[in-house]
């Protein structure tokens, strides 16, 4: 089975290569315009839901319904076709998590893994209004919207995924597979683990330290460190009662 591109808009940059989509719910959209931004052309989305499916294509994007391994072993074979004796072992085709997070990035975080395995690679997308400071360091597959700001000293981890507006202060350390929300500020030297949310519109006061798999309610003012696998709300803000740690 052969996939077609979809056409490239007028006001894109200068192509810098094609992309896999993995997911085609309302967060690929966001992920097609930042990719187009940053010079890549989407190639198609991928969609694992197994239910009859009508819809096909997202923004002019074609919609691939099938898991990713079947969709690797089609790439294989194109490429096979198109140069005998090539393998996408050596050719690494390129991919972008279009997957957003609920209450969890625990299906970002597992996708992102299982498509590294099969041997994809990740290119950082970072809009081009983002205000990106000196010594910013950035891991692999890292999703950056526009108007977001990176501050002098400030390291981000891979698959990490940072909404419009957000601002991430100088010195802080954001891990792996994090999700910072819209509009969230994290002051100077904030530290946020792995797999972590933090929800639109939050604040993280200077040198706070939040734990692996926490989730930030969005509005929240964060005013003392947070340990592993808690939730919480408000301002200040509380643990919930019911939340366990992961």
């Amino acid at each position: 089975m052969m996939y077609q591109s979809s056409p490239q808009p007028q006001h894109a940059a200068t192509s810098r290569g094609s992309l896999t989509g993995f997911g085609a719910g309302g967060h690929a959209r966001v992920v097609i315009a930042l990719a187009n931004r940053c010079g890549f052309q989407m190639r198609c989305l991928l969609d694992r839901q197994t239910a009859p499916q009508t819809q096909s294509t997202l923004d002019g994007v074609p919609i691939v319904y099938e898991d990713e391994t079947s969709y690797y072993a089609n790439l294989e074979r194109e490429l096979h076709h198109d140069h005998p004796g090539a393998t996408l072992t050596h050719r690494q085709p390129e991919a972008a998590i279009c997957v957003g997070t609920a209450n969890s990035t625990a299906v970002r975080t597992s996708l992102y893994k299982r498509l590294s395995l099969l041997g994809f690679v990740f290119p950082t997308l970072i809009d081009p209004t983002t205000i990106r400071e000196h010594a910013v360091t950035i891991g692999n597959g890292v999703h950056v919207l526009g108007g977001s700001i990176l501050a002098a000293g400030a390291a981000l981890g891979d698959n990490v995924l940072i909404n419009h507006r957000v601002t991430v202060e100088h010195d802080c350390i954001i891990g792996d597979h994090v999700h910072l929300a819209s509009g969230c500020v994290l002051c100077g030297g904030v530290q946020v683990g792995s797999r972590s949310l933090i929800g639109a519109g939050s604040v993280i006061l200077p040198g706070i330290r939040i734990g692996k798999d926490c989730v930030v309610g969005a509005g929240s003012t964060v005013t003392r460190d947070i340990t592993d696998g808690r939730t919480v709300v408000g301002n200040p803000a509380r643990q919930l009662l019911h939340s366990q740690a992961a």
